[in-house]
């Protein structure tokens, strides 16, 4: 076969951990411009995000070469150091879990 073609698309929900909430308004589009900017930068495309004070929503168009679960690793990793590294808050983190 001469050319394949995917299309996968993933809907993540990630929680801040103990589903605390942390994310507040004033900073919440920048946490998700953020998120985006990791997605996409990855191969992977996003298609919307958005979310509460306690957990994020996420549909991503999956690349082929990327698992869903090394993705959303390195968007919580990442993030989370967005989070503390601009001091939006000292107590962030992500639960470990997401779902899919």
């Amino acid at each position: 076969m001469a050319n394949t073609y995917n299309q996968i698309y993933v809907h993540f929900v990630i929680s801040v951990k103990n589903r605390y909430p942390l994310i507040l308004p004033d900073w919440e589009h920048r946490l998700h411009h953020y998120i985006t900017s990791i997605i996409d930068s990855r191969k992977n495309k996003t298609i919307i995000i958005n979310g509460t004070r306690d957990h994020v929503h996420i549909l991503v168009s999956m690349h082929n070469t990327e698992s869903p679960s090394q993705l959303m690793m390195c968007v919580q990793r990442e993030s989370t150091k967005f989070v503390k590294t601009n001091q939006l808050s000292n107590k962030y983190s992500w639960q470990e879990e997401y779902g899919p």
